[in-house]
């Protein structure tokens, strides 16, 4: 898939929003709705990036992953690059 402005998003996003201690309400209301790669309901993300050469398999991603708390506000916000 080919987002052409979330590197930028992403960009503004980490210098001027606190994810941490959000709600999911709050969270989706910002982001909209993520893609949930986990088999912990708790942690999902959003592609940011992703190159896929000449194959059908992506060989680098970028992903902003999100671990929700039991209370269901955002614990923890990363920014995950990823090659293979």
């Amino acid at each position: 898939m080919e987002y052409p402005y979330r590197r930028a998003m992403l960009k503004d996003l980490t210098d001027n929003y606190k994810l941490n201690g959000l709600s999911y309400k709050q969270l989706i209301a910002l982001l909209g709705e993520p893609l949930n790669s986990s088999r912990d309901i708790n942690q999902f993300y959003y592609p940011v990036y992703e190159y896929y050469g000449s194959d059908i398999d992506p060989i680098y991603t970028i992903t902003l992953d999100i671990t929700l708390l039991k209370d269901s506000t955002v614990g923890d916000s990363k920014v995950t690059e990823w090659k293979k």
